[in-house]
Protein backbone atom coordinates (compact mmCIF):
# COMPACT_ATOMS: atom_id res chain seq x y z
CA UNK A 1 0.00 0.00 0.00
CA UNK A 2 2.40 2.20 0.91
CA UNK A 3 4.70 1.62 -2.53
CA UNK A 4 1.69 1.93 -4.06
CA UNK A 5 0.60 5.43 -2.57
CA UNK A 6 4.33 6.65 -3.42
CA UNK A 7 3.91 5.56 -7.18
CA UNK A 8 0.55 7.48 -7.61
CA UNK A 9 1.69 10.60 -5.88
CA UNK A 10 4.83 10.29 -8.22
CA UNK A 11 2.38 10.18 -11.36
CA UNK A 12 -0.11 12.65 -10.05
CA UNK A 13 3.30 14.40 -9.86
CA UNK A 14 3.44 14.18 -13.14
CA UNK A 15 6.53 16.23 -15.53
CA UNK A 16 7.48 19.71 -15.01
CA UNK A 17 6.46 22.03 -17.39
CA UNK A 18 8.07 25.30 -17.77
CA UNK A 19 4.92 27.17 -18.95
CA UNK A 20 3.03 25.90 -15.29
CA UNK A 21 1.48 28.51 -12.66
CA UNK A 22 2.85 28.81 -9.59
CA UNK A 23 -0.01 26.75 -7.95
CA UNK A 24 0.68 24.28 -10.46
CA UNK A 25 4.23 24.20 -9.80
CA UNK A 26 3.76 24.31 -5.74
CA UNK A 27 1.07 21.69 -6.13
CA UNK A 28 3.29 19.28 -7.53
CA UNK A 29 6.32 19.83 -5.33
CA UNK A 30 3.58 18.38 -2.46
CA UNK A 31 2.88 15.55 -4.65
CA UNK A 32 6.70 14.81 -4.90
CA UNK A 33 6.90 15.46 -1.41
CA UNK A 34 4.23 13.02 -0.42
CA UNK A 35 5.90 10.85 -2.65
CA UNK A 36 8.90 10.83 -1.02
CA UNK A 37 7.40 10.34 2.59
CA UNK A 38 5.88 7.19 1.28
CA UNK A 39 9.60 6.07 -0.14
CA UNK A 40 10.78 6.94 3.02
CA UNK A 41 8.07 4.98 5.42
CA UNK A 42 8.24 1.86 3.41
CA UNK A 43 12.28 1.78 3.69
CA UNK A 44 11.62 2.26 7.43
CA UNK A 45 8.80 -0.73 7.62
CA UNK A 46 10.94 -3.03 4.96
CA UNK A 47 14.48 -2.44 6.72
CA UNK A 48 13.12 -2.58 10.31
CA UNK A 49 14.67 0.76 11.45
CA UNK A 50 12.10 1.70 13.12
CA UNK A 51 11.98 -1.25 15.53
CA UNK A 52 15.84 -1.16 16.18
CA UNK A 53 15.86 2.43 17.17
CA UNK A 54 12.65 1.91 19.94
CA UNK A 55 14.78 -1.05 21.30
CA UNK A 56 18.00 0.83 21.60
CA UNK A 57 15.83 3.87 23.37
CA UNK A 58 13.93 2.11 25.45
CA UNK A 59 17.43 -0.03 26.40
CA UNK A 60 18.64 3.12 27.13
CA UNK A 61 16.23 4.49 28.71
CA UNK A 62 16.12 1.35 31.20
CA UNK A 63 19.81 1.45 31.87
CA UNK A 64 19.41 5.39 32.50
CA UNK A 65 16.70 4.84 35.13
CA UNK A 66 14.32 7.17 33.07
CA UNK A 67 12.29 4.41 31.76
CA UNK A 68 9.14 5.15 34.67
CA UNK A 69 9.72 9.15 33.59
CA UNK A 70 8.53 9.17 30.50
CA UNK A 71 4.75 8.74 30.63
CA UNK A 72 4.20 12.41 31.27
CA UNK A 73 6.34 13.10 28.52
CA UNK A 74 4.55 10.15 25.93
CA UNK A 75 0.79 11.59 26.88
CA UNK A 76 2.16 15.07 25.97
CA UNK A 77 3.38 13.74 22.87
CA UNK A 78 -0.06 11.67 22.24
CA UNK A 79 -2.19 14.52 23.12
CA UNK A 80 -0.42 17.12 20.66
CA UNK A 81 -0.61 14.37 18.07
CA UNK A 82 -4.39 13.97 18.70
CA UNK A 83 -4.71 18.08 18.38
CA UNK A 84 -2.49 18.07 15.64
CA UNK A 85 -4.51 15.64 13.72
CA UNK A 86 -7.76 17.21 14.84
CA UNK A 87 -6.67 20.73 13.30
CA UNK A 88 -5.59 18.62 10.25
CA UNK A 89 -9.35 17.57 9.70
CA UNK A 90 -10.75 21.20 10.51
CA UNK A 91 -8.29 22.58 7.70
CA UNK A 92 -9.61 19.75 5.11
CA UNK A 93 -13.49 20.46 5.90
CA UNK A 94 -12.72 24.28 5.36
CA UNK A 95 -10.69 23.74 1.80
CA UNK A 96 -13.51 21.77 0.84
CA UNK A 97 -15.49 24.73 0.56
CA UNK A 98 -13.42 26.51 -0.94
CA UNK A 99 -14.23 26.24 -4.70
CA UNK A 100 -11.09 25.41 -6.79
CA UNK A 101 -9.16 23.70 -3.46
CA UNK A 102 -7.04 20.89 -4.40
CA UNK A 103 -9.39 18.58 -2.71
CA UNK A 104 -7.60 15.09 -3.39
CA UNK A 105 -4.46 16.78 -2.49
CA UNK A 106 -5.55 17.97 0.85
CA UNK A 107 -7.14 13.89 1.05
CA UNK A 108 -3.61 12.93 0.37
CA UNK A 109 -2.21 15.06 3.21
CA UNK A 110 -5.09 13.80 5.44
CA UNK A 111 -4.16 9.91 5.03
CA UNK A 112 -0.17 10.63 4.89
CA UNK A 113 -0.50 12.75 8.69
CA UNK A 114 -2.52 9.84 9.70
CA UNK A 115 -0.14 7.25 8.61
CA UNK A 116 2.73 9.80 9.99
CA UNK A 117 0.91 9.82 13.15
CA UNK A 118 -0.12 6.40 14.02
CA UNK A 119 3.06 5.36 13.26
CA UNK A 120 4.43 7.30 15.87
CA UNK A 121 2.23 7.32 18.82
CA UNK A 122 3.14 3.27 18.09
CA UNK A 123 6.70 4.14 18.11
CA UNK A 124 6.11 5.98 21.86
CA UNK A 125 5.52 2.61 23.33
CA UNK A 126 2.96 3.90 25.75
CA UNK A 127 1.63 0.84 27.44
CA UNK A 128 -1.67 1.50 26.07
CA UNK A 129 -0.54 1.40 22.65
CA UNK A 130 1.50 -1.25 23.81
CA UNK A 131 -1.60 -3.81 24.58
CA UNK A 132 -3.31 -2.92 21.52
CA UNK A 133 -0.13 -3.23 19.37
CA UNK A 134 -0.32 -6.61 20.83
CA UNK A 135 -3.99 -7.43 19.41
CA UNK A 136 -4.40 -8.89 16.47
CA UNK A 137 -7.81 -9.96 14.51
CA UNK A 138 -7.19 -12.19 11.66
CA UNK A 139 -3.05 -11.52 12.21
CA UNK A 140 -3.72 -7.99 11.80
CA UNK A 141 -2.94 -5.22 14.69
CA UNK A 142 -5.69 -2.30 15.28
CA UNK A 143 -2.79 -0.03 15.20
CA UNK A 144 -1.32 -1.72 11.44
CA UNK A 145 -4.83 -1.33 10.71
CA UNK A 146 -5.00 2.35 11.26
CA UNK A 147 -1.87 2.99 9.73
CA UNK A 148 -2.77 0.97 6.24
CA UNK A 149 -6.13 3.11 6.46
CA UNK A 150 -4.00 5.85 6.23
CA UNK A 151 -1.86 4.86 3.56
CA UNK A 152 -5.16 3.67 1.88
CA UNK A 153 -6.65 7.42 2.13
CA UNK A 154 -3.64 8.95 0.51
CA UNK A 155 -3.33 5.89 -2.20
CA UNK A 156 -7.07 6.69 -3.62
CA UNK A 157 -7.00 10.72 -3.35
CA UNK A 158 -3.76 10.52 -5.21
CA UNK A 159 -5.50 7.95 -8.01
CA UNK A 160 -9.04 10.10 -8.30
CA UNK A 161 -6.56 13.19 -8.78
CA UNK A 162 -4.62 11.07 -11.36
CA UNK A 163 -8.08 10.51 -13.16
CA UNK A 164 -9.48 13.69 -12.95
CA UNK A 165 -5.84 15.13 -14.42
CA UNK A 166 -6.43 12.81 -17.24
CA UNK A 167 -9.68 13.69 -17.96
CA UNK A 168 -12.20 10.82 -16.01
CA UNK A 169 -14.08 11.38 -13.24
CA UNK A 170 -13.57 8.97 -10.15
CA UNK A 171 -16.66 7.24 -9.35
Amino acid sequence: IIISSAALCRAKAGRRRLEASPTETMERTIWLAFAAFFVLSAFLELSGVVGHLAAWGRRLAEEGNLYDLRKPYQKAAMAALAAGALGLFFLYIRAMKRPGSPRFLWLAGMGLAAYLAVSFVSLLSFHAVDVVRGMTWHGLSPVDAARGAGALVSLFAAAFALRRKNGTRPG
